[in-house]
């Protein structure tokens, strides 16, 4: 977990309830795909595909490894076009929890949480677990660059439930 931020048990809570909310909501399914492009074409194939609700680059592996995420049929509509273009790509092989196969990337053995818009029915009831958990959530072990508020965050400072739900709603290009 980020800087150690929830003790090795809550994190793992966290991913399992996660995975739950989001397996509990078969009504959009999901997936990802790997595609070896750069963030600027990949963006520009999802706005062009009118896939912008949909999709969202979930992973940054590289300047042109990037990993997609959302819906499963626009996964497919992308990875159509991808290909048609000659681009390498692939279907990632995930479970609507998106709990990744070890090994599937390079320097990977993680489990990796859900990135796109699919998690948003799932965020109330997320949201509430984690108020009933954030007495347990720890100090920082180590300082870390937060994207979400575009600075550092110092050791010792404390993440709180509603960080996280802005979070999951930043990160997956819910706002």
């Amino acid at each position: 977990m980020v800087a150690r931020a929830f003790t090795f048990e809550v994190g793992l809570q966290f991913a399992v309830v996660r995975a739950k909310l989001l397996r509990a909501n078969p009504s959009n399914p999901a997936g990802m795909a790997a595609v070896a492009a750069s963030e600027e074409r990949i963006d520009h194939y999802i706005d062009s595909l009118g896939l912008r609700d949909l999709l969202a680059i979930a992973v940054y592996n590289g300047a042109e490894a990037h990993v997609v995420s959302g819906n499963l049929k626009a996964i497919e509509t992308l990875l159509v076009a991808v290909k048609r273009d000659g681009l390498r790509c692939t279907k990632l092989n995930v479970d609507q929890g998106m709990i990744l196969r070890p090994g599937l990337f390079k320097n990977s053995n993680f489990i990796l949480g859900f990135h796109s818009s699919a998690i948003a029915p799932s965020l109330p009831e997320l949201k509430s677990w984690l108020d009933e958990h954030e007495g347990s959530f720890k100090s920082l072990e180590k300082p870390f660059f937060s994207t979400l508020r575009g600075k550092e965050i110092p050791k010792h400072d404390r993440l709180s439930s509603q960080y996280w739900v802005w979070f999951l709603i930043d990160h997956h290009r819910l706002v």
